[in-house]
Formats: structure tokens, C-alpha cells, sequence
């Protein structure tokens, strides 16, 4: 059709299954608030599951949770390093004993 033709009152339209505003496909629409142990817990569980549509936010810009990202008070003069997890011991995964 061109703008300057008309539409008669009765058609029918091809290739649109309805007029209704429909809902919103998510790209991702699964979501994880946080990446600490739990946050990547979760998104190893999926992975696990082959299920790859997700994603993960944190507040921090890094991974790990609060796990030794601030000191204990602005005071204290205890040096540590960063935390760190072993994300691959737990119940589904045991921890390996030949270390060969």
C-alpha cells in the first residue's frame, strides 16, 4: 500500500497473530542480585543446568561478595589480602584427594 490509498473497512492482515500490546521478552530472563558464594552458587547451578540465560549484578566491581573488601574499620592496621572461594569443593563437588 502506498499512504494515499485507502483501507476498506474489512481486511485481513498477514503475519501479526494479534493487535494486543504484547508482553516483553526478556533477553535474559533469569537475574542474580549479587556475586558473592551464594550469587555464583546459583549461577553455577544454572550453568549446570544448561540453562544460559541469566545474568549476574553486583554493587562492587569485582566478584566475591564483601568477602575482604573492606577493612574492618578506617582505623584498624590489620593487613589482609582479598578473600577467596573454592567455588569447586562443596556437596556436588568433592574435594579432590589425588593431588598427583
Amino acid at each position: 500500500m502506498y499512504p494515499h490509498e485507502q483501507v476498506s473497512r474489512h481486511m485481513t492482515v498477514k503475519g501479526i497473530r494479534s493487535f494486543k500490546r504484547l508482553p516483553h521478552q526478556y533477553k535474559d530472563p533469569r537475574v542474580i542480585i549479587g556475586a558473592g558464594h551464594i550469587g555464583l552458587r546459583c549461577a553455577i547451578f544454572l550453568v549446570n543446568r544448561k540453562q544460559t540465560d541469566f545474568v549476574v549484578f553486583d554493587r562492587m566491581y569485582r566478584v566475591g561478595g564483601t568477602s575482604w573488601m573492606y577493612q574492618a574499620n578506617s582505623t584498624s592496621k590489620l593487613q589482609t589480602e582479598y578473600g577467596a572461594y573454592h567455588m569447586g569443593y562443596g556437596m556436588d563437588y568433592p574435594i579432590p584427594t589425588d593431588f598427583t
